[in-house]
């Protein structure tokens, strides 16, 4: 430990026993002090304005319970194992350096990792995050890949891909609306939101920009023939059900016969 009387700082391990510099540290407490007298002994000391605050342990850290650090001031300042002085104010100015900087405590490094990690987060999540409508018509388009078609218009967005092997087909199309929700067709049948809710979320939107490329590859994957006939006719059905729906009393026996013919 570094006992402190006035501005002295004295070698001592503030047990009975002295602490010895090894041969290394012996050596470079020798050169680096222009003092013909000097010799580092188990009393020998040095006054503190000739360290570099690096040196000086003026602080402990304790680790709670929980798991969260707390800093106590020392009353008794001491020196780190590779300190040495460098610093001597009244001689000439080659005799003094500043000390390369000493690499991090674990502890310190893992924290500027930590929040560097939290920053690089936070501004990934910040440039995923798709705002408004206006924002995604501004980018959509450069995201999509060959054989894709869009057709934009003030209240929705229009993907299609084609299949224009044979005779050209729409595979799949998704409408984006303007409050950034989606609907999907394969091969025009309407597919249930709950099949890409593994994608898009439950709220069904596409409020960041890494739903909308996973939904761009997941439906590259979509052939043309992928449909089955029982999936053609409950989407039929379904679109039946929504029409009539939304027909006047009077117009349903007719809506009905047109269906029929």
């Amino acid at each position: 430990m570094i006992e402190v009387e006035e501005d002295l700082i004295s070698v001592a391990n503030g047990k009975d026993e002295r602490y010895q510099l090894d041969s290394t540290r012996k050596n470079q407490w020798v050169k680096s002090i222009n003092k013909a007298d000097f010799i580092p002994s188990s009393t020998a000391v040095v006054c503190i304005k000739h360290f570099s605050s690096q040196f000086i342990i003026k602080e402990d850290r304790i680790v709670r319970d929980d798991g969260s650090e707390l800093l106590v001031p020392r009353k008794i300042w001491k020196l780190t194992n590779d300190a040495y002085s460098s610093i001597f104010p009244n001689q000439p100015s080659y005799l003094s350096h500043e000390p390369s900087t000493s690499r991090k405590s674990p502890y310190k490094l893992i924290t500027a990792l930590k929040l560097r990690d939290e920053q690089n987060f936070a501004e990934w999540c910040a440039n995923d995050t798709v705002n408004s409508f206006e924002i995604f018509q501004e980018t959509y388009a450069t995201k999509l890949g060959d054989g894709w078609l869009n057709i934009r218009t003030d209240n929705f967005v229009l993907c299609c891909r084609l299949d224009i092997n044979q005779c050209p087909s729409i595979v799949v199309s998704m409408k984006i609306y303007k409050d950034l929700t989606v609907e999907i067709w394969h091969n025009s049948v309407l597919l249930k939101t709950k099949s890409y809710h593994f994608i898009v979320e439950e709220h069904n939107k596409y409020d960041r920009w890494t739903k909308f490329d996973s939904l761009l590859s997941w439906l590259a994957a979509f052939k043309p023939n992928d449909v089955k006939p029982n999936k053609k006719i409950e989407n039929a059905i379904h679109l039946i059900k929504d029409a009539y729906s939304q027909q006047n009393d009077s117009d349903k026996t007719l809506f009905f016969s047109v269906i029929i013919e």
